[in-house]
C-alpha cells in the first residue's frame, strides 16, 4: 500500500491510519513512513480505508479501496509411465484452485534436446522423448487473478522391453480357502517396471485382473480363489503382466494345483455352569466331507474338545475348532462360551439361637446370570433337607442346644449349582426360670420377698437378665422389677399370677408363673374404757375388742400415753397428771401380721383446787361473803349446810349467822372430780370490858378478862400509865393482862386503855383500875 495522501492546508501530516479491512490496522507516521504490505489470510474481497491526521489536530476522511484477494492455485500433474519405444508421454494436469479459476499452464518437459517442443501451454499435453533417464517436468499454473503456482516433478524414461516371471510362494501346499501369494522377478535392462497386471484365473476369468501401478522387486501379491470341498484339486493358470512404458509390455503364464479345504461349521454354545463337570464340545464339525483331522483350542479345553468349566472360572472365552484336510489344507472356527458366575449362596439368622425355640433363617443370597429359582436348606441337625422355590425365610427348631452346620446351596434357572454355603449355628440352651417366695404377707403394705432360683445347663447364670410381672397392674410401674431377687408390696389379699420372665445372655427366654394367695390381711385393733373419763389418782380399765380377721390374737401392744406401756390384753391403768390422753393399740395376729395402731382420746382430771377460806369472824348482827377460793373448769358449788347463807351454790354466798356456825364446801370440777373443805364462821359479841381487877395471885379477879374480846383475830389491846406511858400491849387477846410491865407487876392506879377490836368493830377507849 502506498500512501498518496496531500495536504491542502498549513501544517503537516503527522498520522496515517491504514484499516486493512479484515480486523487488523497500522499506523504511517515519520518514523515508519512506508509503503507497507499486508498479508490476507483468506480470500474475499476487503474494504482498505486510510485517514490522516496533522500535526494540528485536524482530521481527513476516510479513503476507501476494495481489495480482491483470490485463492492460491495448486499445481500438480500425473507422471507418465514411458519407454523410448512409447509415441509420447502423456501429462495429466491435476492442479486446482478454491476459487475463481486457473487460466494458464506452462509447462517445462525436462528435455531441453527438444528445443521448442520442451514447453507447452495447453492443459494436458504430451511429449516425445529421444532418450532415457530421468527427467524433470515443471509446471507453473496462474489463476484468473494473476496467482502463480509452481510443481517441479521427477520421472523415468525407461529404455527396453521388460522380462514377466513371478515365482508361487508354496506351490506344492495351496489350499482353496488360503491366500495364493506370487513374488514378483519382473525385470527391465534400461529403467524400471512401471506397472504389472495380475490375471488370477487367465482361463476362467480372462478379463479380470488386479492393476498395481507401482510396482517393485520382489513384491508378493495374493489372491483367495473360491473355496470348494469337491473334487479334490482345482487347476487354475495365472497370468502376469509387466509394463516398462505405455507399450513395452511381457507376460508369463503359470498353473496353480488348489486342494480343496475342509468345510467347518461351529455352532453358538450354550451358556454353562462353573461347577458342572467337564463335558464335550459337540457343537463343532467339518460338514464338507473332506477328509482329514480335527482339534481344539483355548482356555479351559481339550485338543479332542473337553471343556472344564472350574478350570477358568466364571467369563466369556472363545474356543477354537481347527480341521485339517489329508492335503494339509486347513479351515477354523471359533465360538464364545460363557461360563456363568454361580449363584452365591448366603443366609442370616435370626437372633436369639436357642432350643426349643423357632429359629428363621433369612436368605441373602446373590446371582448375577439367571435368577435363582431353588434353595436347599440343610440344618445340620439330621432332619430332612428343605426345598423352597422362593427366598422366604425359612423356620426350624432345635430339640436340643449344641452347634449345627447349616447348609443352604441355591439353584439358578438355567440349573447353575452354588456352592454349599455352610455356617455353624450355636444353639443355646434355654434357661429354665424358677423362683420362690416368702409364704406369709400381711396387708395393708403386704411385702412379698421373691428369690431367683432360675438356672442353665452352660452355668452362665451371671448373664441372665430377669423381668419380674407381680401380677398387680394397679400397682403401676411397680408391677414389675429388673433385679434377681425383688419384692413387691401388695395392698389387696390376691390371689396374684406372678410371673418370672428369665433372658440369658444369649438371647434365649424362659419364663414361669405362680399364684400368690398367702396374703393375710390386716387385723383390726379396737378397744374402749371402762369409763369415759378419770380423774387424778383413779384406775381406768381398757377392754380390748380386735379382731384377728384370720388366725388368732397373738400380740397386744399398749401404750398408754404417758410413756409407759403393758402386753396385757385389757389392762388397768392409773394416771398422775390431768391431761388428754391417746392410749394406742396394735395387736399382733398368729400369722405375724401387725393391725394398724389405734388409738381413743382419754380424759383425766384433776380435782378443783379450793379453799373454804379462813375461819370468818363476823360482828353480831352484821352479815360477810364466805372468803373461798376454787380453781377449776366447770365448778359447781355446795355448801353445807345452807344455815344463814344467802345461796349455798355460790362459791361466795352471804353470810348472816347468829351463832358460831361450821361451814363444808363442796366443789364438782369437770369429769365429776369433788374437793372439798370446811371453815368456822364465828359470831363476833361485843366485848364486856371490866374495869377493875385485883391481880394479887389469889386466883380471884387475877387477871383483866374481857369477854369475847378473844375472838378477835385481830384485836390489839393496849395500856397506858396516866402519863402515857405505855405497859401492856398484845396483839390477839388469848392471853389476858396480869397487871404487869415486862413481869414486873404494876401498882395499884387507874390506867388508860385503848381496844381495837378489828373486824369492823370500832376501837374502844377506858380505864382501868388495878386493885390490890
Amino acid at each position: 500500500f502506498n500512501n498518496t495522501s496531500t495536504l491542502i492546508t498549513p501544517g503537516t501530516i503527522l498520522n496515517s491510519y491504514f484499516d486493512f479491512g479484515d480486523g487488523t490496522t497500522q499506523v504511517i507516521n515519520s518514523s515508519n513512513p512506508g509503503p507497507i504490505s499486508h498479508i490476507y489470510n483468506a480470500t474475499g474481497t476487503y474494504p482498505a480505508n486510510i485517514w490522516v491526521e496533522t500535526n494540528t489536530g485536524c482530521r481527513s476522511s476516510i479513503d476507501t479501496n476494495l481489495i480482491t484477494v483470490g485463492a492460491f492455485p495448486i499445481a500438480g500433474f500425473i507422471d507418465p509411465e514411458v519407454c523410448l519405444s512409447d509415441t509420447y508421454a502423456q501429462f495429466t494436469d491435476t492442479s486446482h484452485i478454491a476459487s475463481g479459476s486457473i487460466t494458464n499452464w506452462q509447462w517445462d518437459f525436462g528435455d531441453i534436446g527438444s528445443g521448442a517442443l520442451n514447453t507447452s501451454l495447453v492443459t494436458n499435453p504430451n511429449h516425445s522423448y529421444s532418450t532415457t533417464g530421468i527427467k524433470d517436468v515443471t509446471l507453473v499454473v496462474t489463476s484468473d487473478l494473476g496467482c502463480r503456482d509452481t510443481v517441479m516433478q521427477s520421472f523415468y524414461v525407461n529404455g527396453d522391453i521388460p522380462r514377466a516371471n513371478i515365482q508361487v510362494i508354496n506351490s506344492n501346499g495351496l489350499c482353496a480357502n488360503d491366500s495364493v501369494r506370487i513374488k514378483d522377478l519382473s525385470t527391465v535392462n534400461v529403467g524400471n517396471i512401471v506397472k504389472v497386471e495380475i490375471y488370477w484365473d487367465a482361463l476362467g476369468a480372462p478379463t479380470v485382473f488386479d492393476t498395481d501401478d507401482f510396482p517393485s522387486y520382489g513384491k508378493i501379491y495374493s489372491h483367495i480363489y473360491p473355496n470348494f470341498q469337491t473334487p479334490a484339486t482345482r487347476t487354475y493358470r495365472i497370468r502376469f503382466r509387466s509394463y516398462s512404458g505405455l507399450t513395452c509390455i511381457d507376460d508369463y503364464f503359470q498353473d496353480i494345483v488348489l486342494y480343496a479345504v475342509p468345510k467347518v461349521q461351529f455352532n453358538t454354545i450354550p451358556d454353562t455352569c462353573l461347577y458342572v463337570s467337564p463335558f464335550q464340545i459337540t457343537q463343532a464339525s467339518e460338514i464338507g466331507g473332506v477328509p482329514g483331522t480335527f482339534s481344539f483350542s483355548g482356555p479351559g479345553i481339550s485338543s479332542s474338545g473337553i471343556f472344564d468349566p472350574a478350570s477358568v472360572g466364571p467369563g466369556t472365552y472363545t474356543l477354537h475348532y481347527t480341521y485339517y484336510s489329508v492335503a494339509g489344507c486347513v479351515d477354523s472356527a471359533q465360538q464364545q462360551i460363557r461360563v456363568l458366575a454361580p449363584p452365591v449362596a448366603n443366609f442370616g439368622i435370626s437372633a436369639p439361637q436357642c432350643e426349643k425355640n423357632t429359629v428363621t433363617f433369612y436368605d441373602s443370597s446373590s446371582t448375577t446370570n439367571q435368577p435363582i429359582v431353588s434353595w436347599v436348606w440343610n440344618f445340620g441337625d439330621g432332619s430332612a433337607p428343605v426345598i423352597n422355590t422362593t427366598n422366604t425365610a425359612v423356620s426350624h427348631i432345635y430339640s436340643t442346644s449344641g452347634n449345627y452346620p447349616v447348609q443352604l446351596q441355591v439353584i439358578t434357572s438355567g440349573g447353575c449349582n452354588s456352592a454349599v454355603k455352610v455356617k455353624n449355628v450355636v444353639i443355646n440352651p434355654l434357661p429354665v426360670a424358677a423362683f420362690d417366695f416368702s409364704d406369709t404377707a400381711c396387708l395393708p403394705n403386704a411385702k412379698v420377698l421373691f428369690v431367683n432360683q432360675s438356672g442353665i445347663v452352660n452355668g452362665t447364670q451371671n448373664t441372665f437378665t430377669y423381668q419380674w410381672d407381680f401380677g398387680d397392674p394397679t400397682s403401676g410401674n411397680q408391677n414389675q422389677s429388673f433385679i434377681s431377687n425383688p419384692y413387691h408390696i401388695y395392698g389387696a389379699l390376691g390371689p396374684y399370677n406372678v410371673t418370672l420372665t428369665v433372658t440369658s445372655g444369649a438371647g434365649c427366654i424362659d419364663d414361669t408363673s405362680m399364684v400368690i394367695n398367702s396374703i393375710h390381711p390386716q387385723p383390726q385393733a379396737h378397744f374402749i374404757f371402762n369409763k369415759p373419763s378419770i380423774c387424778i389418782g383413779d384406775i381406768v380399765g381398757m377392754i380390748d375388742q380386735s379382731d384377728p380377721l384370720d388366725g388368732s390374737l397373738l400380740e397386744w401392744h399398749w401404750n398408754f400415753g404417758d410413756g409407759t406401756s403393758t402386753s396385757m390384753q385389757n389392762p388397768t391403768h392409773i394416771y398422775n397428771s390431768p391431761a388428754t390422753y391417746s392410749p394406742s393399740l396394735y395387736i399382733v395376729n398368729s400369722f405375724g401380721c401387725h393391725s394398724d395402731t389405734v388409738s381413743n382420746i382419754f380424759n383425766v382430771y384433776a380435782y378443783p383446787a379450793i379453799s373454804a377460806g379462813p375461819d370468818l369472824y363476823i360482828l353480831e348482827g352484821d352479815h360477810q361473803p364466805l372468803q373461798a377460793t376454787a380453781f377449776g373448769n366447770s365448778l359447781q358449788y355446795l355448801w353445807t349446810s345452807a344455815t344463814f347463807l344467802s345461796d349455798p351454790t355460790l362459791l361466795n354466798p352471804i353470810c348472816s349467822p347468829v351463832n358460831d356456825i361450821n361451814y363444808l364446801l363442796t366443789v364438782t370440777g369437770i369429769g365429776g372430780c369433788v374437793s372439798t373443805d370446811a371453815m368456822t364462821v364465828k359470831i363476833l359479841k361485843k366485848p364486856l370490858i371490866p374495869n377493875t381487877f385485883s391481880p394479887n395471885n389469889d386466883g380471884i379477879n387475877d387477871l383483866w378478862e374481857i369477854e369475847y374480846l378473844k375472838y378477835y383475830p385481830l384485836v390489839k389491846v393496849q395500856v397506858f400509865t396516866r402519863t402515857g406511858q405505855l405497859v401492856f400491849e398484845s396483839k390477839g387477846y388469848n392471853q389476858p393482862w396480869n397487871g404487869t410491865k415486862n413481869g414486873t407487876p404494876l401498882p395499884m392506879d387507874t390506867y388508860y386503855y385503848i381496844i381495837e377490836p378489828g373486824s369492823g368493830r370500832l376501837p374502844i377507849t377506858g380505864y382501868i383500875t388495878i386493885i390490890k
